[in-house]
This record gives C-alpha cells, sequence and structure tokens, in this order.
C-alpha cells in the first residue's frame, strides 16, 4: 500500500513566500531549495493545494529573480501546475466565494485559479496563447456576475486579436460590475481598456477610409469622458473633412 504524504508543511512554506508572512523578503536561494522540495513531492501527489502554491511560487520566483528569456521555462511550468491544480480541484471546492464575505487567508475557489492560468496565457508574451487562456476566462466571465480584475485579461485578450469591439464589450460589463461594487471607486482598468479599444476601432476605420464610423467611434469616447487631447484633434479633423464642424 502506498501512503500518500501530508504537504501541509511544504503548502505553509510557499504561502509564506507569497505573503511574505515569513521573516524577511526570501532569498532566491531559499525559494528555490523550498521549490524543488515541492517539485518532488508533486510527483507522488494528488494535492490542488501543492500544485496551486507551487505555480504560484514559481510566478513571485519568477516576477523577482528571473529576467529575459530566462523567463520561460518558470512561466511554462508555473501554467503546467495551476493547471494541475484546476483540474485536480473539480469536485473538492466552491468555483466562487461570495462576493460579499472575506476570503480566509490561503482559501482557494476554481474560478480564481482558471483565473490565474488565463491571466498568464494572456499577458505572458513570452508564453502567449490568447485562444487557451480565453478557454479558461470565458466560463468564469460567463458565469460570474461580480468584477474580478484578473478577467481584464478577458478583454485584452480580444484586443490583442484586434476584435476591438468585442474588447469593449467585455470592458464595459466589468466596469458595470465593478461600479455595483464601489460605486464611484470603481477601478479605472476595464475603462481604459474601453478607450483604447474604441481609439484602435476608429483609427482602423480612418485607415480604411470609413470616415464616418472614425467619427462616431471618436465621438464615442468624447462622450463617455475617454477622449485624449489628440483623439479630439482626430475627430476634429475628420469633422471639418466632412463638413460637419
Amino acid at each position: 500500500m502506498v501512503f500518500k504524504k501530508n504537504p501541509q508543511k511544504l503548502i505553509e512554506s510557499l504561502q509564506r513566500f507569497c505573503f511574505f508572512t515569513g521573516e524577511g523578503y526570501p532569498t532566491p536561494d531559499e525559494m528555490l531549495k523550498v521549490i524543488s522540495k515541492a517539485r518532488k513531492d508533486c510527483l507522488d501527489s494528488d494535492s490542488y493545494e501543492l500544485e496551486y502554491w507551487l505555480g504560484t511560487a514559481l510566478v513571485y520566483y519568477n516576477t523577482w529573480f528571473v529576467r529575459g528569456d530566462e523567463r520561460k521555462p518558470y512561466l511554462e511550468e508555473a501554467v503546467y501546475h495551476l493547471e494541475r491544480a484546476f483540474a485536480l480541484s473539480e469536485g473538492k471546492i466552491p468555483k466562487e466565494y461570495p462576493p460579499h464575505e472575506v476570503k480566509e487567508f490561503g482559501s482557494l475557489f476554481r474560478n480564481d485559479i482558471a483565473c490565474e492560468v488565463g491571466q498568464l496565457l494572456i499577458d505572458e508574451a513570452i508564453i502567449r496563447d490568447i485562444e487557451k487562456g480565453i478557454s479558461y476566462l470565458r466560463p468564469v466571465f460567463e458565469s460570474s456576475s461580480y468584477y474580478h480584475p484578473l478577467l481584464c485579461s478577458y478583454a485584452e485578450a480580444y484586443y490583442k486579436l484586434g476584435d476591438y469591439l468585442k474588447a469593449a464589450e467585455v470592458a464595459l460589463e466589468l466596469h458595470k460590475r465593478a461600479e455595483k461594487e464601489w460605486r464611484d471607486k470603481a477601478p479605472p482598468a476595464p475603462l481604459g481598456i474601453v478607450a483604447k479599444s474604441y481609439r484602435a476601432q476608429a483609427k482602423q476605420h480612418k485607415k480604411n477610409g470609413e470616415i464616418d464610423q472614425a467619427i462616431h467611434y471618436f465621438q464615442k469616447l468624447v462622450d463617455m469622458d475617454l477622449a485624449t487631447d489628440n483623439d479630439q484633434k482626430l475627430l476634429k479633423k475628420l469633422q471639418e473633412s466632412l463638413g460637419k464642424t
């Protein structure tokens, strides 16, 4: 009979790195020692928590200590362990926490894990796989009604694909969700995506000689108070070209 190891102490060590609950700032050697131990234990463990915290620790290690192309293997490994955590957690933890309740320290929810995988696959150019990232984020976006900051990567995915109107649609929905929770203190990220998406759409129409459509999207920026000085100058020039000023 094979007895599975209890990974709790190892999980707590990984958490201390991720949440700065240890003494002082971790050194690369300290982190790698624990990461190496976790890698070995994952080989004969079915703990979604160990997989999750190993993946998360790899993201932090990569952010703090690795630069350039050397980041790629660490990010790929982080995604691998986070995907394992997502798969192993099915049926064991809830999809999401009630939006008006405070999370307990270290608590995990499947939607959070999915968002972390999706964000890495979309935001990190060196390992980018937009379609796969969307496959993780779309179900979270469609099944939830609260604002999750990592879902901004879902809107960014469509922007990167050149589907600017879809990007703006998703970002506007995220802004509405944020407003319900924070009212006049909603985070600015969603509207930032809306602005650059409408701007890109307007410039695309301008490039194609579709002046009326270009004017429409520059005007939307003005109406939403998202227009830059340059947006307003371009709008005025386009209107003048059609004699609409």
